[in-house]
């Protein structure tokens, strides 16, 4: 059996999860302490949401001897979803830098991850004017189950071509600008290892580490 797939197109839904007001009012100065605490409890992730729509396509031919028993195909699609952003609870007092003569804040961020991976299987919509099958030929339960497995690897691969570090880090400046914005400041923002492939938020980290003061 072959496969061929490819994306028929790239949605993209900005989240951008901004609460400015309350704490953290205009000062003469910032407290870095504060200003830490204050944007881990704004958002622990600013988040941009991918949706795409990943076509499959797939024959197999089948023989006896040297005699073929047909084509039979197989035309679908699925939207998985994708979340992009920052694990905020890594920012520490040591990633601001405060110019307050400038009015200058100056934030290295962690670098962009993948959060949230939906491959969403129970939403495969099948054409089944182009899905076609012979007597002695069909694509069968195994050959849709192996169809989806090598498109969610397909997918996984081919994430750092879609443009989501570049738009996460746009999301983020723009969050991080408006809210420094409302305390006087300007913001410039840089992330640590950026260009580097994405890696998948680990979820075990964040269990691990809430779980820190239990016994």
């Amino acid at each position: 059996m072959r496969a061929k797939k490819w994306f028929a197109g790239l949605f993209v839904v900005v989240v951008l999860s901004v609460v400015v007001g309350g704490g953290c009012s205009r000062a003469r100065e910032l407290d870095k302490r504060a200003l830490v605490n204050k944007i881990q409890k704004i958002a622990k992730l600013a988040t941009v949401e991918f949706r795409l729509r990943k076509i499959l396509f797939a024959k197999k031919e089948k023989k006896f001897l040297v005699f073929s028993l047909g084509i039979a195909t197989y035309v679908a699609w699925i939207e998985p979803k994708i979340e992009a952003g920052i694990d905020i609870d890594r920012i520490g007092e040591r990633d601001i830098v405060i110019d307050e003569r400038l009015k200058q804040v100056y934030v290295t961020l962690p670098p962009i991850e993948i959060i949230s991976y939906d491959f969403n299987e129970e939403g495969i919509n099948e054409d089944h004017n182009l899905t076609t099958g012979r007597l002695f030929n069909k694509i069968s339960l195994e050959d849709r189950e192996k169809i989806l497995r090598d498109a969610d690897k397909d997918i996984r691969a081919y994430l750092n071509f879609l443009d989501i570090e570049a738009e996460a880090q746009r999301s983020t400046r723009k969050y991080f600008g408006k809210f420094f914005q409302s305390l006087g400041y300007k913001c410039a923002v840089t992330f640590k290892d950026e260009g580097k492939p994405l890696i998948f938020f680990d979820m075990s980290r964040e269990m691990e580490e809430s779980q820190g003061g239990e016994v």
